[in-house]
This record gives structure tokens, sequence and C-alpha cells, in this order.
């Protein structure tokens, strides 16, 4: 909801070029599990998990194998960023701090979904959602007094950290997190992370590759614009990946069991359960992205009602889990 509710009160504060330049930043903290191919370690806790107690060691060596892919990943971005930055025109300070902030990104998601995954769903939830919350508000406080988006970033570095942190105190004592060296469990963890991982590069290179691309070939005001017209709603966002929280590990225990037919009973009634909320909302959005945006966004961002049209279908494709059943499964 925040990913929402940030905008809306940034495009009255900030100029066009410094909303672009956020939107910019935060695209790619957001795209940071695919491009670091770590997707599937975060994934594959509700595999796993659903296959407890045996399969705890494996999710040991998952978090292992984050914290050393993301640390070796961010140290040679770091050493590399003077001439990265300069290819991917954004400021050289602004890709420090994305990569600063990578690792303590990936970590408090992984930390968020074991929480969710064993069961601890209400402190998993309080946990997201209160640093949410804190994350907003230092963001905008930030942006109200300084209106400084190097200012804006750092705020966002601290707050990650204090949540990783957090997260890992929650967690420490359940020995779930502990550094396991396995080459066994490293390839019994990769052999269902990396295929889940590559397929989460390419489709969020599906997604978000118009972004991507559009984000060094306009400058940032012409970027604020479109980034608008791709409209985040958090609560449709949040719908999908509730049911594929719920339903993975109920798929998961259902093949363990062989139980084929309830499997596909559990599928139907997700995508169903989708379509249902899904399809009104992406008519709603495609009749009604004027009004939209100018509610939201005021009057200045107008032309991005066009792309708004566009993009709502994608809402609509994503009523299918279509990854659902390869996760729970193993098969990647």
């Amino acid at each position: 909801m925040f990913n929402l509710f940030l905008p809306l009160a940034l495009v009255r504060i900030l100029s066009p070029e410094e909303v672009g330049r956020y939107k910019v930043f935060f695209l790619y903290v957001m795209l940071s599990p695919g491009l670091f191919l770590v997707s599937g370690l975060i994934n594959g806790l509700y595999h796993w998990v659903g296959k407890y107690p045996e399969a705890k060691a494996e999710v040991r060596q998952s978090w292992t194998l984050l914290v050393s892919v993301t640390l070796t990943l961010c140290a040679i971005g770091l050493v590399l960023s003077q001439w990265f930055a300069p290819l991917i025109k954004i400021p050289s300070l602004d890709l420090r701090l994305i990569l600063l902030s990578v690792p303590f990104i990936l970590a408090s998601s992984f930390l968020e979904d074991l929480m969710i995954a064993r069961g601890d769903i209400w402190r998993g939830s309080i946990y997201a959602s209160g640093f949410n919350v804190l994350r907003a508000a230092s963001i905008l406080g930030a942006a109200w007094w300084t209106h400084s988006m190097v200012d804006v970033f750092w705020v966002f570095f601290v707050g990650i950290v204090i949540r990783a942190l957090v997260g890992w105190l929650m967690l420490f004592r359940t020995g779930e997190i502990k550094l396991l060296f396995s080459m066994e469990k490293s390839a019994s963890a990769l052999r269902y992370a990396l295929p889940v991982s590559i397929a989460g590069a390419a489709g969020l290179a599906l997604q978000y590759v118009d972004q991507m691309l559009l984000s060094f070939r306009l400058s940032p005001a012409k970027f604020a614009f479109y980034a608008m017209g791709c409209l985040a709603i958090p609560p449709l966002e949040i719908l999908g990946n509730s049911v594929n929280r719920v339903i993975i590990p109920k798929l998961s225990q259902a093949f363990v069991m062989k139980e084929n037919a309830q499997a596909a009973e559990i599928f139907s009634e997700g995508v169903s359960e989708l379509f249902r909320f899904l399809l009104p909302a992406t008519i709603g959005l495609m009749l009604y992205s004027q009004p939209i945006i100018r509610i939201l966004f005021t009057e200045r961002y107008l032309a991005a009602a066009h792309f708004l049209r566009f993009y709502a279908l994608v809402y609509l494709f994503t009523s299918l889990p279509y990854d659902a059943v390869a996760r729970a499964r193993g098969d990647g």
C-alpha cells in the first residue's frame, strides 16, 4: 500500500525531475531479487518448509547462499560503480546506495517469507507492515524537510538496515538462519532455486524491460510520466502473492502424498480466487484511467493515463500463477 501512497505525496512535494530519479532508484531496488538471481532461494522457502523437518538444512543452506551471493555481487558492483553508472545513466552515488541497500533488502525479504512459511503469519505480517509504515514515514519526512533525493535514499538505507537486523534477531534462536556450508545441501537447494531464479529473472525482464530501457533512454522527468502510468496497486499485488504463499505449501504437501486430484483442486481454487478480483479491477483501470491519474497524481501527470490503459492488462495476466505447480513440485 505504501508503494502507492508514497508517490501520491511525493508528486506534490518534488519536481518531476526528482520524482523520476526516485522512480529509477526504486525500480532497481524492486528488481534486485531477479537481477541477483536469488528469487528462487526466497521462493523456495515455501517448498522446503512443506517438507519439514527433513528439509530444515536446505533452509539454512538457502540463507547461506543468499548472503554469500548478494555480498559478493554487491562488493564487485561497488568496485565497478564508477564505470557502470554512466552505462545505465544514473548518478554514481545513487548506484552505490542501491548496491549498499540490496543485501539488507534481500535478507529482510528472506526473513519475512521464512516467518510466514513456517506458520508465524501474524508475526511475519506485523514485521513487514510495521517496517513499511516506518519506511514510508521516514522517506516522506526526508522529502518534505530536505527536498533532496540523496537524503531520501540515505534514510531508506538506514531503515532497511534496521529492518534486516530486527528480522535476524527475531529468527536467530530458531536455528534456521545459522550459516551452513555443505556441498550436498547447496546442490539440493540450488537444484530448486536456480531454475526458479532464472525463470523469475526472465519474468521480471519481460514485465519491466520497458521501464529498464526507458530509465536510461529518457530524462528523469519524462520517465516519471511513464512510470506513473505503470501504476503499482499494492492490494492487487498482495492478493497474487498471498494466494501463491498459501497454495504452494498445500500443493507441495499434496504432491508428496501423491494426491494429484487434491492438488488440481487447490490450484483451480487459487486461480478462480484471483480471477474473481483481477478481471473487474483490470476493466475499471482501463475505463477510468484519466480520473484515476488526475486524482492520484494531479493534473500535471494526466498524460500518464494513456500508459495506464495498456498497463492494466498486466494485472489480468497475473490471475494465472503459472509457476506455482513447478515451485511446489520442486521442478523449478
